[in-house]
């Protein structure tokens, strides 16, 4: 269970994914990261660089963020929290 209460479902990962039109890789990312994956963890497990991953993240962060605009009743807001910073920066 996410923060509030909020439960991140494989559903709603591929609805996600879908709206976003997010690329194979910013879809691996977003796999990876619901299943609690930190940035280093990803960089062994999808064979990609750290910052590439950390780039990627941010860009679907802003993809996200315009989703969650557009669907505000669908998508929750995206939470800044420290947690969240954490797992950016490990």
């Amino acid at each position: 269970m996410a923060k509030d209460g909020f439960y991140w479902t494989d559903e709603l990962t591929e609805k996600v994914i879908q709206k976003c039109m997010f690329s194979k890789d910013e879809s691996d990312i977003l796999r990876t990261r619901v299943r609690g994956y930190t940035v280093k963890e990803q960089s062994v497990k999808l064979e990609m660089s750290e910052s590439k991953i950390s780039r990627l993240i941010a860009v679907m962060k802003e993809k996200y963020d315009s989703l969650q605009r557009q669907y505000p009743d669908e998508f929750p807001l995206r939470k800044d929290s420290k947690t969240e910073k954490f797992m950016d920066e490990n």
